[in-house]
């Protein structure tokens, strides 16, 4: 794999990822009768307390957006910074609680999920792996 090739796996995975988000605000794809029995469900206790959201999420989001520069740019800490946030996501994301999605929008999601395992493949045992080793 060269450096434009991943470079271009890390912008169809940003195009996916938007699309994922931004797709759930297409209304009437997720039926009326599911969001409202969502809405019924207790707040989890992360959503139920603002501060300890936000504590959580901003700093995880601003990492993820450091990280994936870092990746853009081939450094090591990039790939570093990516892998931890990954790792963190995981673990924190069933905090959260139920969600309900449209099949289009758990389809683009899926797409950018596994875009993102490549990347992440891609930066520790592709080719493009020496590229970050080397980096300065």
């Amino acid at each position: 794999m060269t450096d434009q090739r991943f470079r271009l796996l890390l912008l169809t995975y940003l195009v996916f990822a938007f699309a994922s988000i931004g797709i759930e605000f297409v209304p009437g794809l997720v039926p009326d009768t599911l969001l409202d029995s969502l809405a019924e469900l207790p707040d989890p206790f992360i959503i139920a307390n603002p501060w300890l959201l936000w504590g959580v999420a901003v700093p995880l989001v601003v990492a993820a957006i450091v990280g994936f520069v870092g990746l853009f740019l081939l450094r090591s800490w990039g790939r570093w910074i990516s892998a931890c946030t990954t790792i963190v996501g995981f673990a924190i994301y069933p905090l959260f609680g139920p969600t309900v999605s449209s099949g289009s929008g758990s389809t683009l999601l899926e797409v950018s999920t596994t875009l993102w395992g490549a990347i992440l493949a891609c930066a520790y045992v592709s080719p493009v792996s020496a590229r970050f080793a080397s980096a300065r």
